[in-house]
């Protein structure tokens, strides 16, 4: 959701790239997220084929809802875990998505 929250009217396949998921996982995320009323898809005025993902007014209020309590659920997860500790996570958590990449589903 932030992605949209900074740039919106991406394609489908755009939003897939920056968030790191494949196209397949992204239709069915953002399925579920039309079907909640957060976003709506259009079809791009130049190529019909691709279609762009907007957020609802929705979708656009619970920016305002979430980001101010994002540190504060930053830190609680994180509490008692040295830096270190948590850029070997996040190393490992890459290295585990760029190995799930590579699954054709």
């Amino acid at each position: 959701m932030r992605v949209l929250w900074l740039r919106e009217g991406l394609t489908q396949k755009e939003l897939g790239d920056a968030i790191n998921v494949k196209e397949n996982t992204t239709v069915a995320m953002i399925l579920g997220m039309e079907k909640d009323g957060l976003l709506t898809r259009k079809r791009d005025e130049i190529d019909r084929r691709k279609m762009c993902v907007y957020l609802t007014p929705k979708g656009r209020d619970l920016e305002k809802k979430l980001m101010h309590i994002a540190p504060e659920i930053n830190e609680a997860a994180t509490k008692g875990i040295s830096k270190r500790e948590l850029e070997k996570c996040l190393m490992v958590l890459h290295h585990v998505s760029e190995n799930l990449q590579t699954i054709d589903f």
